[in-house]
């Protein structure tokens, strides 16, 4: 979930628009004669999650319920959109790959290749972790100058998503850690050092759980105590395994 500048809406809406666009226009066309030009209950819209990518129709939800309503198409040239989506994707999360930005996009496989094909020369291919990735040609200067982070962080799951997590588990940013198992539903959290991430961590009551995946100096481990004892819960306990 991302917040966005209105401005924004046809690179995120049109930008994920297959290169063959007619299924999407008989399903948007669909919709927005359901909706008969009266904002309405999502639920049992047929296509109405597909055709979002026209740009045609724009959704809000509470805890409860999605609502949907027709909007003007934004007035920007789809396939300018779908470039810059790709842009988008790799300068906030590169060092990142085809297969990762297709995930992310929700575009296909075929379709999500020719747009990133279609932005190669503006990337520069990196050895990130053993691993190549790409990040934008216009942000190569600032990553090589940019200075270390520093210190540790307990960050929530959904601060993890931020990160860019695909489903094959690689933190496209910061790090390339499998920590816990797809099953383990108790460490969905992640442990922050100097930039990398180190361990996952759960918490129940005041017991705070930290698996990790290399060995922490003594300073460390007492930076993590102390980062423990912040949390807003009575009398935080911390095992580390």
């Amino acid at each position: 979930m991302y917040v966005l500048p209105a401005r924004d809406f046809g690179v995120f809406t049109l930008g994920r628009m297959p290169l063959d666009s007619r299924r999407i226009d008989v399903l948007a066309e669909n919709v927005c004669r359901t909706l008969g030009g009266q904002e309405r209950r999502g639920a049992g819209i047929h296509g109405l999650r597909e055709a979002c990518a026209s740009g045609r129709i724009a959704v809000r939800w509470d805890t409860t319920s999605l609502w949907a309503r027709e909007v003007p198409r934004p007035d920007i040239d789809v396939a300018d959109a779908r470039l810059e989506l790709c842009r988008r994707h790799v300068h906030c999360f590169g060092p990142t790959t085809p297969k990762v930005f297709t995930w992310w996009s929700g575009m296909s496989p075929s379709d999500a290749r020719v747009v990133w094909n279609a932005i190669a020369d503006e990337l520069v291919e990196v050895d990130f972790d053993g691993v190549p990735g790409w990040v934008l040609r216009d942000d190569a200067d600032r990553l090589w100058s940019a200075e270390e982070p520093r210190g540790m962080r307990l960050l929530a799951a959904p601060d993890l998503r931020l990160f860019g997590r695909d489903r094959d588990g690689r933190f496209i940013a910061p790090g390339l850690r499998a920590l816990t198992a797809a099953a383990d539903s108790f460490h969905p959290n992640g442990l922050l050092i100097d930039g990398r991430i180190v361990g996952a961590w759960g918490r129940k009551g005041g017991h705070v759980d930290v698996v990790l995946s290399e060995k922490l100096g003594q300073e460390q481990y007492d930076d993590l105590c102390a980062e423990v004892a912040t949390l807003p819960v009575r009398d935080p306990r911390l095992s580390v395994r």
